[in-house]
């Protein structure tokens, strides 16, 4: 059992989208607790090329909130179960650590709305993060997430003639709905830096900033190739975490 780690995460929430202002009466912003993730996480080896592997499992969990069509209200999560599978390398350096995750999402079909369902296409993720060790109780923290969609998304008839009240065309309103509407074959270049301060024995509190790389700031206007984002929103997030370790 040493090498097995149990993971909870969760977070209190605010998220607001102006994709879908026009539809809606004040309720293209929401707050509250959004998806939690469960997992664990085994070590199975203690050095591969200089560092140890491991295998993980994570749970998305949409049962803090209540979920609303998302065709007129923002949600403070996706509404479906997921399930990602992956593998995590990781090298200690003396001046801090970096690591590779490569791995696989499975997303369960949503049906939180009785003929309205709808199921998000599975991800490959690939992730490269790393942190630099600025003091005794400061870690300077950067990644660069890749999410790539393998386009198996579907939306039920009813949920598209639905949407059609809505400006969705009926002629290629399934089109619309998982590319557009929906957003549920997204892929996504992300880039994060993050402050961690270690104020207690195995408890620190992170602050953290995401960006949509090729969306915003100076890379915006790069030709990122195969790895660019698209049927994704470009947004920012900021958040602020307390993490413990035991």
């Amino acid at each position: 059992m040493d090498d097995l780690t149990f993971i909870f995460s969760g977070a209190f929430e605010y998220v607001r989208s102006n994709d879908i202002l026009a539809y809606t009466e004040d309720l293209d912003e929401v707050t509250g607790i959004g998806d939690l993730i469960l997992g664990l996480r085994q070590k199975i080896s203690n050095n591969v090329a200089g560092g140890p592997m491991s295998l993980q499992l994570d749970i998305k969990v949409p049962e803090a909130y209540k979920y609303y069509n998302p065709v007129n209200y923002q949600n403070l999560g996706d509404g479906q179960y997921d399930a990602l599978l992956k593998l995590k390398y990781g090298r200690g350096f003396s001046w801090g650590y970096a690591v590779l995750d490569a791995g696989y999402k499975y997303r369960f079909e949503n049906n939180q709305l009785g003929d309205y369902t709808f199921k998000p296409s599975d991800t490959v993720i690939v992730s490269l993060s790393g942190g630099y060790n600025a003091t005794p109780w400061l870690s300077i923290r950067g990644k660069l997430d890749w999410d790539k969609s393998i386009g198996n998304a579907r939306v039920s008839d009813e949920f598209v003639t639905y949407a059609g009240a809505y400006g969705v065309p009926k002629s290629h309103g399934e089109a619309v709905m998982i590319l557009d509407t929906l957003g549920l074959e997204k892929d996504s270049l992300t880039a994060g830096l993050a402050l961690a301060f270690t104020v207690a024995k195995n408890m620190q509190i992170v602050a953290s900033y995401d960006w949509t790389l090729d969306g915003i700031g100076p890379c915006k206007n790069w030709d990122f190739g195969v790895f660019r984002s698209s049927n994704s929103s470009i947004g920012e997030t900021v958040s602020i975490a307390l993490a413990y370790s035991h």
